[in-house]
């Protein structure tokens, strides 16, 4: 006798087919993608070989070439390297395609669907690792790292197989398909399923024509370039994308028909006003009320700095071509002037990172008159006070901009972008640039930080960080979502404050934000804007502050009994009348090297070592 099948059953049976059979086509289609890049390379090294032998042994030959040295070979070992990657991945998605298929009439719905990511263009994310599928085929962090790595490596291998007095070609190629690639993914279409074909169709239908005229060995790389740069520029137009922020037409698109974020019984805003286009009166009365928020000088200032950004890979280039001849030609002084190049590579690589992260964190913080009225009519909707010009932070460590203010709430309520007042980079392990969220809170509590594991990433631009022996390891699966740092002695103090249920409303709501309890302040912090059009934005400041405002109540009724005069350390949670104030040992939390003292310390030995040597050589 069969079970009987619900309609929602059968809904949730086909939906979970559908799902098998995307996997199954996305797997099929990156593992043939594989096997290509492997069969071009190896077909294209054979027969450059044999063109070279014959060249050798005297016949005719009407192209020859060069690229069977050592590059070339590298080359080949790259791509291969690459395409096997690919078929790897691809396997291992039929493989879970076919086994999601078997299974799909069994059992109940799937809850472990994915978040779905940030709305992408690049073919590699989009369809071949599966990134923006509901569940890719991959965990979605190695999927983008490989989205984002593969690529260049595919970029370096057609460099390397390159006829050598061509070589800078293939480079130079990539670099022009970036631009375009960056300026398709800006003007993508809404569809999903269109936004690749645009992507990538346009950019192959103009190298159709250079792929058809230099099928020849050693130059059929370059046209190749072309197409992989402009996948690399979608991809860097993603990327950029997260920073900055998408442009209000791409959210007002991928947002139509959301009036409120949040949740129902919790905190909850109108993100409407952030999706509407401003009109023209209403934007030019706003900058009749605000005339000093025109920043002409900044945006000069942060255009040149991103053009001068722009034309950097050109000298990367010619540097890395100057640095191949020296390989292939070079004479006895060839390993000196190789260190020398290599130290001089390293600062302009330094260089380079530091221009294109403060250029885009800069671009990030240039506010439109537009933008500010945007923000103002949302302050509004939400009795929120918009303030739109800079201003220091309470502590006065921090520029913050875009800042919002709760008005006529028990509790102070702060939003803001921020960007580090120090000159000498953050000194208590924040990043530079970032958003952060205010709470304040009745009584001052002890200096206890969270630091979301979501940040892998270490916080370079911080030169020092909590000292690792402040640590505290809670139980279950706390510490795989956040590092917790409690001043020496105040371990049963956290422990009170974060209690199982606590714990359980911060890995579900805030594993997004760093948490910060200091002096009378609950602190999320983030390394993203959180005062951006984007709803998806709000939603997370929506969901973090119901959940941390659910316990404010139970953390205001500790007390620090260290302020005593018995001196007696015991923990005092419910009594009255206590001091109001946290022991000294409590109030900061004590500080150690940070990752971006462990960086500075360790790029100067490297190019210290590196010029040494090339000058005892």
């Amino acid at each position: 006798m069969r079970d009987e099948q619900t309609p929602d059953d059968d809904h949730a049976t086909r939906a979970r087919r559908r799902e098998a059979l995307s996997g199954l086509a996305h797997g099929t289609l990156t593992a043939l993608v594989g096997g290509g890049i492997c069969a071009i390379f190896v077909f294209a090294w054979t027969h450059a070989v044999a063109t070279a032998d014959a060249y050798e042994s005297g016949e005719y030959v009407p192209y020859p070439t060069e690229a069977v040295g050592l590059p070339g070979r590298i080359g080949l070992w790259l791509a291969c390297a690459v395409g096997l990657t690919l078929i790897a991945v691809g396997i291992a998605g039929v493989v879970r395609g076919i086994l999601a298929l078997a299974t799909a009439r069994r059992g109940p719905a799937r809850s472990t669907a994915r978040p779905s990511p940030h709305p992408g263009g690049s073919i590699a994310s989009h369809v071949l690792l599966g990134v923006h599928r509901t569940r890719g085929m991959l965990p979605p962090r190695l999927a983008r790292a490989l989205a984002t790595a593969l690529p260049w490596f595919l970029i370096v291998a057609l460099t390397l197989a390159t006829e050598p007095r061509m070589m800078f070609a293939a480079p130079m190629l990539a670099f022009f398909g970036s631009l375009l690639g960056r300026g398709l993914y800006a003007a993508r279409p809404a569809a999903r399923w269109a936004r690749p074909l645009v992507v990538t169709g346009v950019p192959v239908l103009l190298a159709a024509p250079l792929i058809l005229g230099s099928l020849r060995p050693g130059q059929w790389t370059i046209p190749l370039a072309f197409l992989i740069g402009a996948e690399i520029g979608a991809h860097l137009g993603e990327l950029r994308e997260r920073t900055v922020g998408a442009r209000p037409r791409i959210l007002a698109r991928e947002f139509a028909g959301v009036t409120h974020v949040g949740d129902a019984g919790g905190v909850r805003f109108d993100v409407s006003p952030l999706l509407r286009t401003p009109t023209r009166k209403e934007r030019e009365e706003f900058t009749r009320t605000w005339p000093q928020l025109s920043r002409t000088d900044d945006v000069i200032r942060v255009r040149l700095i991103s053009f001068v950004t722009a034309l950097f890979p050109v000298g990367l280039l010619a540097l890395g071509y100057g640095m191949v001849k020296e390989v292939l030609e070079g004479g006895d002084d060839r390993p000196s002037q190789l260190l020398g190049m290599s130290a001089i590579m390293s600062l302009m690589l330094l260089a380079g990172a530091i221009l294109v992260w403060w250029s885009t964190r800069q671009r990030a913080r240039l506010t439109r008159a537009r933008d500010h009225l945007a923000y103002t009519q949302f302050a509004a909707a939400n009795g929120l006070d918009y303030l739109p010009r800079p201003a220091a932070s309470p502590d006065g460590f921090d520029v913050l901009t875009r800042t919002m203010r709760a008005r006529d709430v028990p509790r102070e309520l702060l939003f803001a972008n921020r960007e580090s007042a120090q000159t000498d980079g953050p000194g208590d392990g924040r990043t530079h640039f970032g958003g952060v969220c205010v709470l304040e809170v009745a009584v001052p509590l002890p200096n206890i930080r969270l630091r979301s594991r979501q940040h892998r990433t270490p916080a370079f631009s911080a030169y020092a960080a909590p000292a690792r022996d402040q640590r505290l390891s809670l139980e279950g699966d706390f510490d795989r979502f956040f590092e917790m740092s409690v001043p020496k002695g105040y371990e049963r103090d956290a422990l009170y404050l974060f209690t199982p249920d606590v714990m359980a409303w911060l890995i579900d709501d805030v594993q997004s934000f760093d948490v910060e309890l200091i002096d009378h302040s609950v602190i999320l912090r983030s390394r993203r804007d959180v005062v951006t059009r984007n709803p998806e934005d709000w939603q997370r400041i929506a969901t973090a502050l119901s959940a941390i405002g659910r316990r404010v109540q139970q953390w205001e009724r500790w007390r620090d009994d260290r302020t005593a005069a018995s001196g007696s350390a015991l923990l005092e949670m419910e009594t009255r009348g206590r001091s109001a104030t946290v022991g000294v040992g409590g109030r900061r939390l004590r500080l150690g090297i940070g990752a971006g003292a462990i960086f500075a310390a360790a790029f100067t030995s490297i190019y210290l070592t590196l010029t040494l040597l090339s000058t005892s050589m």
